[in-house]
């Protein structure tokens, strides 16, 4: 779940059956109301592999699967309907997006066993960190220091792990 706070409000990013909601809370006691869940996207725009959604410095709401799987959307602030900010490397397919302190973007591709990174103002996704040892990495987190854990569940047998993927002294990236 991501957070933005704009207006002394927080957001919270929710995906529930295909349909991207934001759920509020308000900072002042005197309102009745605790929680306020509000529709953003249209109905459909997005495939059923909606997951991972994430706020960047901009406030801009990125979220994979727009039209169809291997896109990640963009929502802007304000915006009644997300665009399409790129495709993914043909046969990925984005499962979670993260952004890291310095705007760097993260996407999980499950489908090539992928971690694609893309620099603040970049539009091309590269492979930051890739192993034949993962299931299909899932969920993504960044701690202050850039590094990255991913879950990497494993459906079929019923079990998963966790990868811990940070750069070394000498700048390569391992997992």
């Amino acid at each position: 779940m991501q957070t933005a706070t704009t207006s002394g409000r927080s957001f919270w990013c929710l995906c529930c059956s295909a349909i991207l909601m934001l759920a509020a809370a308000t900072s002042t006691p005197a309102e009745e109301k605790l929680f306020e869940s509000v529709q953003v996207t249209p109905v459909g725009e997005y495939t059923f592999g909606i997951e991972g959604p994430a706020v960047d410095l901009d406030g801009n709401l990125f979220v994979v699967n727009l039209g169809r799987q291997g896109t990640i959307g963009k929502l802007a602030p304000g915006s009644a309907a997300s665009g399409k900010f790129i495709d993914l490397p043909k046969g990925s397919v984005g499962n979670s997006i993260r952004f890291a302190r310095d705007g760097t973007m993260f996407i999980a591709d499950y489908k090539n066993h992928n971690i694609f990174v893309m620099k603040k103002g970049s539009m091309k996704p590269e492979v930051w960190f890739r192993s034949d040892l993962m299931n299909q990495p899932n969920d993504i987190t960044i701690t202050r220091d850039g590094t990255v854990y991913a879950s990497d569940p494993n459906w079929k047998g019923r079990s998963g792990q966790i990868w811990r993927i940070a750069k070394t002294a000498e700048g390569s990236v391992q997992g």
